[in-house]
């Protein structure tokens, strides 16, 4: 798609650009200066891997979108010095035992003691409607300026934050609550899940898995097989690898009783059941279990006329209550439910675990069964 790799090109170039601006200082910038600039966004451009193809246009886009930043009242603003700032800001948390890092495009707190979260977005809106068009783009973007904010509160910051997007192609600043009239109202815990909910569930899945291989075993030994060692439960990333699994590992299990295993499709997208358990085993117990959050309405506003949205944030590990005037009265009744749900488990992804475990103790007695009924019907052997 050449046409998102070249806003992908620009809005790279244009972000170093405003950076430099920043360090330098806005006196040593006006539009000459933006002129100036066109062979050097014309090599960063190649350097970032835009094709030759529309350069010219871009970098007349780039020209513009830096003298219209460098004219405009709130881009000014924006990139003017203050004693408490950062460009292209890396703010690195540690969650579920990894460090993550996000980049702030600027920051700053302002003179009556405000830290703003700025994040660019440097491409163009060539349609009408401008105003939905912007009114769009912050209901795309309110979650991740969101979560810039926990950053901050997570490394110590108590001013007052407003967050903003900054579109310097159409000399615009589009604020989350311009009027500064609300505040949000969170539920926070402030200590992880115990490891022991990770190691209980990986415990319930070994368990699991080594009864569908103990299963499969006495099924074959009573089928008469004499090859006990080369019998397991086989379990598949595909329907096309399950036989090559069978072939490997499952030489001593009689016909019949392969039949019945698969008539439960072992594989992925075929029995979800059965297929995440291994991945529940392999997977670290730092990304094993996430807590999950949710409340049960209750949530009274008066002199608000706008709903509150009861929402989970998995990454702040809060419950986001809603965001309302700060002149009104905030009556919270709630029923607040917290579990623990799979983290980055494929297929289990934010899926509570103890009803996803009582549905696989159920799908493996269920097989278990069906594999001890097939053991007792007489027939020939064939390993």
């Amino acid at each position: 798609d050449w046409a998102g790799n070249e806003a992908r090109c620009l809005g790279n170039v244009l972000h170093r650009s405003f950076e430099t601006i920043v360090r330098e200082g806005l006196d040593q910038w006006d539009a000459r200066r933006a002129d100036e600039m066109k062979p050097l966004l014309k090599a960063a451009l190649l350097a970032e891997g835009m094709s030759p193809l529309n350069l010219e246009d871009t970098v007349q886009k780039g020209v513009r979108a830096l003298k219209n930043i460098l004219e405009d009242e709130d881009g000014r603003r924006i990139l003017k010095r203050y004693e408490n700032e950062q460009a292209e800001y890396a703010l690195t948390n540690l969650k579920d035992g990894a460090f993550k890092t996000r980049i702030i495009d600027r920051t700053f707190v302002d003179n009556e003691g405000v830290r703003w979260i700025v994040d660019y977005k440097t491409g163009e809106h060539e349609g009408s409607n401008l105003n939905k068009f912007f009114d769009n783009e912050m209901d795309r973007h309110r979650d991740q300026l969101e979560s810039y904010e926990n950053l901050f509160r997570l490394q110590g910051e108590t001013r007052p934050i407003k967050k903003a997007l900054y579109y310097p192609l159409h000399q615009r600043l589009v604020e989350t609550d311009p009027e500064g009239l609300n505040q949000s109202h969170t539920i926070k815990l402030t200590e992880p899940l115990p490891d022991r909910f990770a190691d209980l569930t990986v415990e319930v899945a070994e368990a699991l898995g080594a009864a569908l291989d103990q299963a499969v075993f006495a099924a074959s030994k009573a089928a008469g097989s004499t090859r006990l060692m080369d019998t397991c439960f086989p379990v598949s990333d595909s329907a096309a690898g399950l036989d090559k699994v069978i072939e490997q590992k499952c030489k001593g299990v009689p016909t019949a009783i392969l039949a019945v295993v698969r008539g439960f499709d072992p594989f992925k997208g075929g029995n979800d059941l059965l297929w995440p358990l291994q991945r529940i085993v392999q997977t670290e117990k730092y990304y094993l279990i996430a807590l999950l959050g949710s409340a049960d309405s209750g949530v009274t506003f008066i002199h608000n006329a706008t709903a509150p949205r009861v929402r989970w944030d998995a990454e702040a590990n809060e419950l986001e209550l809603g965001t309302f005037p700060i002149h009104g009265i905030f009556q919270p009744n709630l029923n607040v439910f917290f579990s623990a749900g799979f983290g980055e488990v494929e297929t289990l992804q934010g899926r509570q675990v103890l009803p996803v475990l009582e549905r696989m103790t159920q799908e493996v007695e269920r097989i278990v069964s069906a594999l001890e009924a097939e053991s007792q019907v007489p027939g020939p052997v064939s390993e």
